[in-house]
């Protein structure tokens, strides 16, 4: 095989790889947290919807942005409205920031709002 013709290999096996890695990427619209409005109280949990990752991070801010509580873990995340400390949030607007992490090194991350009533 000349030079050429080795190269042309190897375009077509990275474009190869590519494609079959966007084929398998963290989808980010299968991400969402439910449901919303979400009250403690009648609900019980808010339910943090993650699919394909191997590490999911979710740091939940209040409206001020100080951080309230953090879930780790591998799969669907449950948050049962309560801070670090253990007591009930108040109502008002929370941010949720997903960290998404797959074992081929894929890092993506998502940040969704919700209302807390």
């Amino acid at each position: 095989m000349n030079i050429s013709k080795c190269f042309a290999v190897f375009i077509f096996l990275l474009s190869i790889c590519a494609i079959a890695h966007n084929i398998y990427a963290i989808d980010l619209n299968q991400v969402y947290a439910y449901p919303v409005p979400f009250i403690p109280k009648t609900h019980g949990t808010l339910t943090i919807k993650v699919s394909d990752a191997q590490s999911v991070k979710c740091t939940i801010y209040d409206i001020n942005g100080d951080k309230v509580k953090v879930l780790s873990g591998t799969t669907d995340l449950k948050w049962n409205g309560r801070n670090d400390v253990g007591t009930v949030v108040a109502p008002g607007m929370y941010i949720i920031k997903i960290e998404l992490e797959r074992s081929d090194g894929e890092y993506k991350k998502k940040i969704i709002r919700i209302l807390i009533q």
